[in-house]
């Protein structure tokens, strides 16, 4: 899908990203450019083990880069404090992991709240009705309203992914990435949580980054771009399609 005409809001050049093992040091990101544009769907389809998931906490300023630079809005996200990142992170970006990282002593509803107490000056001057009030909107927006009150062990592995989807919601980010969101789900129930996510996307415009190793989820995307060892295979433009065919 053409992105000519959209604006960019976050790009990657030259990325790299290594760890030191012991004796030797491991290559996970390789020379990356990449271009996410305002208000598109785009997912990273990958292998285990292809740096999919290191790109996207790259990306989202949940580690830093060996190399290269990540734009955001044309800022230079490294070149950030930590506090500055911190802040940015809760406010501005939105998170969905594959294991829901919901707290297992708060209930629905408290844990969609979470980033409104974490979100900066602006959050922490809004009351507690008015954060209850939105949670409780963003609850029932994915469908669980009733289970408002129930912890994450009395959920389902969906519901419990609804929660996260709700909380990333929370503060209204500007982009929203995700990580294998689907990937601890059964077929059906994996199905129905990419479909919520397909419609943050059609229905609300948001912008999302997701990574996943499913084929057939990445084919719901807006745009699709191919990591094999560590390096972006099919370029900025790259296919589902393309890939399938060449």
């Amino acid at each position: 899908m053409s992105n000519a005409g959209k604006k960019e809001i976050m790009r990657a050049e030259a990325l790299e990203k290594a760890y030191l093992m012991a004796q030797h040091t491991l290559s996970v990101l390789r020379n990356i450019d990449l271009s996410v544009y305002e208000g598109e769907f785009l997912t990273v389809l990958g292998k285990s083990g292809s740096g999919k998931s290191t790109l996207l906490h790259v990306l989202g300023a949940l580690d830093r880069p060996t190399g290269g630079t990540v734009r955001f809005r044309g800022e230079d996200l490294y070149a950030l404090s930590n506090h500055e990142l911190s802040r940015l992170r809760s406010k501005t970006f939105g998170f969905v992991f594959q294991f829901y990282h919901l707290l297992a002593d708060f209930n629905a509803l408290e844990n969609v709240m979470l980033p409104s107490l974490v979100g900066g000056e602006g959050e922490a001057r809004k009351g507690r009705k008015e954060r209850r009030s939105r949670a409780a909107e963003l609850l029932a927006r994915v469908g669980l309203e009733d289970r408002a009150t129930h912890r994450p062990a009395q959920l389902s592995g969906g519901e419990r992914q609804r929660v996260a989807v709700a909380r990333a919601l929370m503060n209204d980010p500007d982009i929203l990435f995700f990580d294998e969101p689907t990937g601890n789900l059964d077929t059906k129930t994996g199905e129905a949580v990419h479909d919520l996510i397909v419609g943050l996307n059609k229905e609300e415009g948001k912008t999302l980054v997701l990574v996943t190793h499913d084929r057939e989820l990445a084919k719901k995307a807006g745009r699709v771009v191919h990591i094999v060892d560590g390096k972006i295979t099919d370029g900025d433009e790259g296919t589902l399609e393309r890939e399938d065919t060449g």
